[in-house]
């Protein structure tokens, strides 16, 4: 699915616009705080329903503004036409001019961002890399979704019967290790198919020579998860949380000896080539993905950055990318954003 019409309200220091975008390359050229990460972050809330930007930003509504509001148009690899809008109140979608709940669409969209903290995906806390995972799991395992949440409810069941004092019978210990078991697995596989994917990346980008892969670490021993609950239970229940679990998985990326990465711009350069990777695998048939890509160029030099915006191209079906001047790059459209006012270039 492709957005063919953005309309934006209300968000941050962005005018009011009603854009038609190009299904190839949108370029969007500002200078610094002209507003371009905020016209990025527009479309990723429209996605996800929340911002990609830190406590620090502040409030993603604009103040004294009527409303917070992103609506789009689009096209999928059908060529059915579909629409959605999302506001900080309520999110909403519709398909062929039936309404529908925002899971029917907006949901399914696949939007993927490189930002200038895209190095943490190697670098940052496990929580990330697992939600990385969880993500494109979502979008490529059908019932990925529901099996996540009945996980959820069912460690919080769990961990209110360790607050409770932990009397009578574990009665969650069963469903618990069931619904552990096959979050690992599907995790655990997802993640040698990624590994593939993301060597062959590092390799037609030239960087790691072939000694750098991902190296799945499992959050429980999968032979004897129910042995250690009841190992735990004494100290789970003081803690009032289940320690051994799918919470504790990770990802590592490693050199052949098993040294984890290194530089700051290595790290930005891995962090884009996972998602590369993962677009890849989950585009097998048909690029599907779009792309929203902010400041690629800190940290890399002028032609890795123009390398790696060439291979997001290829493995996308819409990529938005911002820069303080034109690059050196063929796009569909191009808008420039001054003080907050976004408009197409003549």
């Amino acid at each position: 699915m492709w957005i063919r019409r953005l309309r934006i309200e209300g968000i941050r220091n962005l005018e009011a616009c009603d854009l038609e975008c190009g299904e190839g390359l949108n370029l969007v050229i500002g200078s610094n705080g002209a507003g371009k990460t905020s016209f990025l972050e527009a479309i990723y809330f429209l996605n996800r329903g929340s911002t990609f930007r830190g406590k620090k930003a502040g409030p993603m509504r604009q103040e004294g503004g009527r409303r917070c509001f992103v609506g789009c148009w689009g096209t999928n690899s059908s060529g059915v036409e579909w629409r959605g809008s999302r506001s900080c109140e309520k999110a909403e979608a519709a398909l062929a001019g039936r309404r529908k709940g925002a899971d029917s669409k907006l949901d399914k969209l696949m939007v993927r961002l490189i930002s200038d903290s895209v190095y943490l995906l190697v670098e940052g806390q496990p929580e990330l890399r697992r939600r990385f995972i969880d993500w494109n799991l979502f979008h490529v395992e059908p019932g990925y979704g529901s099996l996540v949440r009945e996980y959820r409810r069912t460690l919080s069941q769990r961990n209110a019967w360790l607050k409770a004092g932990a009397s009578g019978p574990p009665v969650w210990d069963e469903p618990y290790v069931r619904l552990s078991l096959q979050l690992e697995q599907l995790r655990e596989g997802y993640c040698l198919s990624l590994n593939k994917c993301f060597q062959e990346s590092c390799g037609s980008f030239g960087i790691g020579d072939g000694q750098v892969s991902i190296r799945w670490v499992g959050g429980f021993d999968k032979q004897h998860l129910r042995r250690d609950l009841v190992r735990m239970l004494e100290t789970d229940r003081r803690r009032g949380f289940t320690f051994h679990g799918p919470d504790r998985a990770d990802f590592q990326v490693v050199t052949r000896d098993g040294v984890r990465l290194g530089s700051r711009g290595q790290n930005k350069a891995f962090g884009i080539l996972l998602q590369i990777a993962a677009s890849q695998l989950g585009g097998a048939k048909s690029p599907r993905d779009i792309w929203l890509v902010d400041d690629i160029g800190s940290e890399l030099s002028e032609e890795n950055a123009q390398s790696l915006v060439g291979m997001i191209q290829t493995h996308s079906c819409q990529v938005f990318l911002t820069a303080l001047s034109q690059p050196v790059l063929d796009s569909s459209k191009m808008f420039h954003v001054e003080q907050g006012v976004i408009c197409p270039a003549d």
